[in-house]
């Protein structure tokens, strides 16, 4: 619908669990909760995520900001679930959408329409 009526795309990866080096014990009991072959399964289709996106930005179809790795030297606990984290996680995502916005925003006229995935 954006699309349609001129209104440019913007799409965030979020952080997952996976995607970050240092897990607490809670973040890895979320990670065998979720999956049992998290590693071997979820990790490597969020990985394809991110490849199409970054092809659909290359084309012009979305503007992308890859936020999935914002956590990964976090050693303090930003995950409350396999998708939803703490209150300084959001702060360390917020940052990052922040960093990614800005020059896409100073060459876009606004309105834009906002994802995360």
């Amino acid at each position: 619908i954006a699309g349609r009526n001129g209104i440019p795309i913007v799409i965030v990866r979020q952080p997952f669990p996976g995607g970050k080096k240092f897990k607490t014990d809670l973040e890895q009991r979320i990670m065998e909760l979720s999956n049992k072959d998290y590693e071997k399964v979820i990790t490597p289709l969020y990985k394809h995520i991110g490849k199409v996106l970054e092809e659909m930005a290359e084309s012009g179809e979305i503007y992308y900001i890859d936020a999935a790795d914002c956590f990964s030297d976090e050693t303090a606990t930003t995950f409350n679930d396999q998708w939803h984290f703490s209150d300084p996680g959001q702060e360390i995502l917020a940052e990052r959408i922040h960093a990614g916005l800005v020059p896409i925003l100073s060459t876009t006229p606004v309105p834009v329409s906002i994802v995360t995935i």
